[in-house]
């Protein structure tokens, strides 16, 4: 009896010894030793991966002669041979900056490689951290030479192998507003254009505001999705606390303004003229704005005025005209 106590307390103990040695503990960093949360570790040939935490770290399964596959936006893939030491000690694994990023020079709308000088323009659109051609088929011209990048659907995700995810506190919801115009304009809408998160963003729905010292409040509604009986949508509110201006810090706003003739269009300096507007509006006498503008050449249109003195600054902003080259210095 005595015997096959042993004999199981033996096997368990090989069990949990075996489970123990099966996780490797490591920490994924740049060449600096900043740590790259969001890396993703993959066991190569299988399905089992993970990714690390905001502090770099990982924890996976594997066995001694697997292949770990390091990679992360930006940086070069990584790969390294399980060894009995890594079950021990944390594994410290570094990742290069890769060239994949460092080939492309994103200036404006316009892409070239430095390794090979490209002369023709190439129209992008960012993704993520990715930059991604758009053909010139794709790219949907409307009046006054409005352009939209292409919108394409957001894949789905692992979340046994991305388990994380990022939330954007600022909103963006110029879709509606900009398709609301295109409406009233009798203009054709671009499919592009249409931008779904600005457009359900446009909307207050309402939520309460944090009752704690928390910045915001977190608000979800979990419903079965029409399309697929198998799967649920989760839509996740956030609403942050309400800032009470009146008891804002002074403001010390500095302008830098682009006159040149490209921005002689409605669209453009007229639509900046109108924003600034409405932003005196909003200022008290103590706060400060100043204008400064460049053209074919630079200069100083409104030194520090006082949000007091409305009358002068609407009429600095009224008097701005668009004309002459651009002062790229």
């Amino acid at each position: 009896m005595k015997l096959l106590f042993k004999t199981i307390l033996f096997v368990l103990i090989s069990f949990s010894l075996q489970a123990q040695n099966s996780m490797i503990n490591g920490i994924v960093s740049d060449e600096a030793g900043l740590p790259l949360p969001g890396a993703t570790i993959l066991v190569k040939g299988t399905s089992n991966g993970t990714q690390s935490d905001f502090d770099g770290k990982f924890k996976i399964k594997a066995e001694e002669g697997n292949i770990l596959v390091f990679t992360y936006v930006g940086f070069t893939t990584k790969n390294i041979k399980v060894t009995p030491k890594d079950f021990k000690d944390t594994l410290m694994v570094s990742l290069k900056n890769g060239a994949q990023l460092d080939e492309v020079v994103v200036t404006g709308l316009n892409i070239t490689s430095r390794n090979k000088v490209r002369k023709r323009n190439v129209r992008i659109h960012l993704r993520g951290n990715r930059s991604i051609p758009v053909s010139q088929r794709n790219q949907r011209q409307v009046r006054e030479q409005e352009s939209y990048a292409l919108v394409e659907e957001n894949t789905f995700k692992t979340a046994s192998v991305s388990p994380l995810s990022t939330f954007s506190i600022d909103v963006d919801h110029a879709s509606y507003s900009n398709i609301r115009r295109m409406i009233n304009n009798s203009q054709p809408i671009p499919v592009d254009a249409v931008k779904v998160e600005e457009m359900i963003n446009y909307f207050s729905y309402n939520y309460p505001e944090p009752k704690t010292n928390d910045p915001f409040s977190v608000y979800t509604e979990l419903v079965q999705s029409p399309w697929n009986t198998n799967t649920s949508i989760l839509r996740i509110g956030l609403k942050g606390k309400t800032i009470n201006l009146d008891k804002r810090p002074e403001s010390n706003l500095v302008f830098l303004l682009d006159v040149s003739g490209s921005m002689n269009s409605s669209n453009k300096l007229p639509l900046l003229k109108s924003a600034l507007k409405i932003l005196v509006d909003e200022l008290n006498a103590n706060d400060k704005v100043s204008l400064v503008v460049y053209a074919g050449a630079a200069g100083l249109v409104l030194p520090p005025t006082s949000g007091a003195n409305k009358e002068t600054i609407l009429n600095a902003i009224e008097n701005l005209s668009a004309g002459g080259s651009t002062a790229g210095g």
